[in-house]
């Protein structure tokens, strides 16, 4: 990723006991890997939205904690039975 074009947006939930974005966005920045940081992770997928098209995808990866927030934007769930 050090070499290539892609960046990554960098995002996280209050909610969460997770890493809070900026802490990740510089520990990300420190290894060399290009990033955006948006504190909100509604504006974040909006972003990674408005920079998806047919030759360019889209990967939104975490904690289980977004998943509300995805099914919400999306319109979605991940939960598809007995977990």
């Amino acid at each position: 990723m050090k070499e290539s074009s892609i960046s990554l947006i960098v995002s996280s939930v209050s909610e969460a006991e997770l890493m809070n974005a900026e802490d990740l966005n510089n520990s990300l920045k420190h290894y060399g890997i290009k990033t955006k940081l948006e504190p909100d992770i509604r504006n974040a997928i909006r972003m990674l939205n408005n920079q998806v098209s047919a030759s360019t995808p889209g990967i939104i990866f975490g904690s289980h904690y977004v998943g509300e927030t995805i099914f919400n934007e999306y319109d979605f769930s991940f939960d598809n039975g007995i977990i």
